[in-house]
């Protein structure tokens, strides 16, 4: 943003003198550009402040109030000087109300409106999209983004694959690779190069794509965008209504259904009846296929594993399972484990792929439990999860029911911290002889607030013989732990998803707070090959 050209658009605006193409201009940069958004928003709450206080002939009061609060910065000092000695000499009143000129639609919801100003608190960006689908997605210039990932504006440059954008608005966009898009705000983005389709639902309406050239703002449609290297841009309705702008004009064009116009190098728009096939809806089917794709390939990979004679529990929760089901079947070819897992409380939500199951956990009562009998000195732990809410202390994933030496704790903290831990006897005082309750294993670099909506595969190994305890995530090494003591690990009955413990009095509820998509213990301690493999055949993207 050029801060003197912009400034000198915004003092215009104010005093009602930016004419049609200045209008444009000036809503342009209102929408790609968050420091000047902001710096709209304080000015233009300084002036509805002063000329509600100059009305009513209290002009001093907020020029003092304003001065307390030091709202400019950079050389914007000698602005709001001048702007608050017109008001309290009144000449502010006279400034005629024309300068109060609307910015269309373009601008819906970027501009927060005038308040009654008894403070002016900073504005927060936070996240306004998600990203629904991936297909194949090779990123460039930034880290490689997780099917879930909630956005914040920002820049994403896409080399290949193709991905789904899901605006907090409503709005699906649906873009193909090569592609380089900026996301301004819940209802807006810039889309420089590339092809994308886009589908606004009725709550959608009005979202803005800007182009190098000009903008598209829907009215109610499905629409495809592409935008060629020299800025150049074609639009296709597929359905509905698009209004569109060039940069040099000073009209919006309508777009009806099956109607295809262009917006040159120029900034002109025309209709145009031999338009360039888009190939739209082969993008949404191509992600389509690649998740089912992806989805076969675990098939395969978990069928593979099945009845392994050292995995004492499996569950893959597939498609068969029944909404009304109260049993997990379990897969695992050890004879210890129980045959099924009994559902005591969960819902079936979507797993990680279409047609594929995860039992989700919210409420107190929700929980799963299975049998296992016997000693193990050395065990390995894996699952596919998805967090909604870790409020409580601990959430709990998988846990012992009884307090016996070697019972299991596998949860963790409500900011996503590991909480692996292991009793070494169920004597209270000779626990605390030993300086604590529990031999723990607790590592923080696990989930975080920011993995909510996402699935991550997470894995623990424990080796009583090496008294050694690893955390995986998504198939890294991410901590390791050395234990006092040689201690197997007892299951007996044990708890998904919950506990039932009876002495968890102090620590209240543990459910786990979010979904599982897949289930496995080892008896026998996984390699990290293993694990990352593990991960790399079960990701959802």
């Amino acid at each position: 943003m050029n801060d003197s050209h912009f400034q000198g658009l915004l003092d215009l605006y104010i005093d009602g003198g930016l004419d049609a193409p200045e209008l444009v201009e000036f809503e342009g940069i209102l929408l790609s550009d968050q420091a000047a958004r902001v710096e709209f928003w304080r000015q233009s709450q300084l002036h509805h402040a002063l000329r509600r206080q100059a009305d009513e002939g209290r002009g001093e009061l907020v020029a003092q109030d304003f001065r307390k609060q030091r709202l400019f910065t950079r050389g914007r000092l000698a602005v709001a000087a001048a702007v608050v000695a017109a008001a309290v000499i009144g000449v502010w009143s006279q400034i005629p109300r024309s300068s109060e000129v609307p910015l269309g639609d373009a601008l819906a919801g970027h501009v927060p409106p005038a308040s009654e100003l008894t403070s002016l608190p900073e504005m927060e960006v936070g996240a306004v999209a998600v990203i629904s689908e991936l297909a194949e997605a090779e990123w460039a210039g930034a880290r490689p983004f997780r099917k879930g990932e909630a956005l914040e504006p920002g820049e994403l440059m896409l080399r290949s694959g193709k991905i789904g954008l899901t605006f907090f608005n409503g709005a699906h966009v649906t873009v193909e690779g090569p592609a380089l898009l900026k996301i301004l705000s819940e209802s807006s983005m810039v889309l420089t190069s590339g092809e994308v389709r886009i589908e606004c639902p009725e709550v959608a309406h009005g979202f803005t794509v800007i182009t190098p050239n000009g903008r598209v703002v829907d009215l109610g449609t499905v629409f495809s965008l592409s935008v060629g290297d020299e800025g150049s841009a074609e639009v296709r309705v597929v359905k509905g209504l698009v209004s569109m702008r060039g940069n040099t004009e000073q009209e919006d064009v309508e777009i009806r259904e099956r109607g295809v116009a262009t917006i040159d190098t120029k900034g002109h728009v025309h209709i145009n009846d031999k338009a360039t096939p888009l190939r739209d809806q082969e993008i949404t089917e191509s992600i389509r296929i690649n998740e089912q794709a992806n989805f076969k390939k675990w098939r395969e990979a978990s069928d593979r594993r099945v009845d392994d004679k050292d995995l004492l529990i499996y569950l893959r929760m597939l498609e068969g399972e029944s909404a009304m089901s109260k049993t997990l079947l379990n897969e695992g070819g050890s004879e210890a484990a129980s045959a099924t897992a009994a559902v005591i409380s969960g819902d079936w939500v979507s797993g990680r792929w279409p047609g594929k199951r995860a039992l989700s956990f919210h409420s107190a009562a929700d929980r799963a439990r299975v049998e296992i009998d016997g000693g193990y000195p050395q065990v390995t732990f894996l699952a596919w999860v998805k967090i909604s809410n870790f409020q409580r202390p601990f959430n709990a994933l998988f846990m012992s029911d009884r307090a016996i030496e070697g019972q299991v704790y596998w949860q963790f903290s409500k900011t996503g911290g590991s909480r692996f831990s292991t009793l070494p006897t169920a004597d209270m005082k000779k626990r605390r002889k030993m300086g604590g309750t529990t031999h723990r294993a607790w590592d923080e670099d696990m989930l975080r607030p920011s993995d909510n909506g996402l699935w991550r595969h997470i894995a623990t190994s424990y080796d009583a013989d090496q008294q050694l305890v690893i955390h995986y995530l998504d198939g890294k090494e991410v901590g390791r732990h050395t234990l006092p003591e040689h201690i197997p690990l007892f299951f007996g009955n044990a708890t998904i998803g919950n506990t039932s413990y009876a002495k968890q009095e102090a620590w209240g509820t543990r459910q786990f707070g979010g979904a599982v998509d897949e289930l496995a213990l080892y008896s026998k301690v996984l390699g990290p090959d293993l694990i990352a493999a593990f991960y790399e055949e079960g990701r959802p993207d």
